[in-house]
């Protein structure tokens, strides 16, 4: 409590609208190595609580003006995670994204386990050989992310966006909304294919 009325005063004074708070929890002479330990886990625990709270919200509204246009997502309910999701059959996910700084669509490859991850490689594979169709129909230039290191393959679109303004919540949900669309019309489309 002494710290963060400590911290308080000191953003006022400062006139300032964030504070790296790892910063200034180490800075804090007045706490032992526990404490600041302590403070620490209590501020993730605080940030981890908002923005899952606000995921949720933010779904909610999302999926209310997505199921007016589109049926991809009639059967999913608001998630308190950084993403909703559709299955497409042998071939991944239609996943929507939203970030503190983004907001994405994507198709998340991701149907085999770890051992058999090339299995996930060979799906990306086949998109990629399209890349240029695909790109045409859907309109954007795309992100081909292969993650050799990782299990799974992402193909993607990206948006501006922050799940923690709410006055940009309309932008974000109006890029998903229509890009998803498009973007899974075209998924669907080349998934016959490959």
């Amino acid at each position: 409590d002494v710290f963060n009325e400590r911290l308080d005063k000191f953003v006022d004074l400062m006139g300032i609208d964030e504070v790296d708070m790892d910063e200034g929890i180490n800075n804090d002479s007045t706490l032992t190595d526990e404490e600041k330990n302590e403070v620490k886990k209590n501020v993730t625990l605080g940030r981890s609580t908002l923005r899952r709270d606000a995921n949720y919200e933010f779904w909610t509204q999302f999926l209310n003006e997505y199921k007016k246009v589109d049926s991809l997502y009639d059967n999913i309910s608001p998630l308190k995670e950084s993403w909703i999701s559709k299955r497409l059959k042998n071939v991944g996910d239609l996943n929507c994204v939203i970030s503190g700084t983004y907001s994405r669509v994507e198709l998340y490859i991701n149907i085999f386990n770890i051992q058999q991850k090339e299995g996930n490689k060979n799906i990306f594979n086949k998109f990629y050989s399209l890349r240029d169709q695909i790109e045409d129909d859907f309109g954007y230039k795309l992100k081909w992310n292969r993650m050799d290191e990782k299990r799974a393959c992402r193909v993607s679109f990206e948006g501006d966006g922050n799940i923690y303004d709410k006055e940009k919540w309309g932008e974000m949900t109006e890029f998903m909304k229509n890009n998803m669309i498009k973007f899974s019309n075209v998924i669907k489309k080349y998934s016959e294919i490959v």
